[in-house]
């Protein structure tokens, strides 16, 4: 009898540790899960930071470029003017050169 019932508790407490070794594989799981879950999140969360990172350096980026473009065409429009007005002097001047050498060739015949 005595061996009976030390069996019967053998069987119990195996029962009894292998639901505890069960629960607790559970709980290993669902941590692991929780911990895989929570890695992807932030996994997520800093490719979105440093896709919203880019696409800000890429704006900034464009309106410089805009900017640049902007002075360049400002600087090629001020050249131009510059060189409109340079060649309108030289030709007043080549017009006001043979004005004189005409005056002087006429007073000298």
């Amino acid at each position: 009898m005595r061996a009976e019932a030390e069996m019967k508790a053998k069987v119990e407490s195996d029962a009894k540790a292998a639901t505890e070794k069960a629960a607790a594989e559970k709980v290993a799981a669902e941590k692991a899960a929780q911990e895989k879950s929570a890695a992807e999140s932030k996994a997520k969360a800093e490719a979105k930071a440093k896709a919203e990172v880019e696409a800000k350096a890429k704006k900034e980026a464009e309106v410089k470029a805009a900017a640049e473009k902007k002075i360049a065409l400002e600087k090629q429009q001020k050249e131009a003017k510059k060189q409109n007005e340079l060649e309108k002097m030289n030709l007043e001047l080549d017009q006001f050169s043979v004005t004189l050498n005409k005056k002087h060739f006429e007073n000298a015949v």
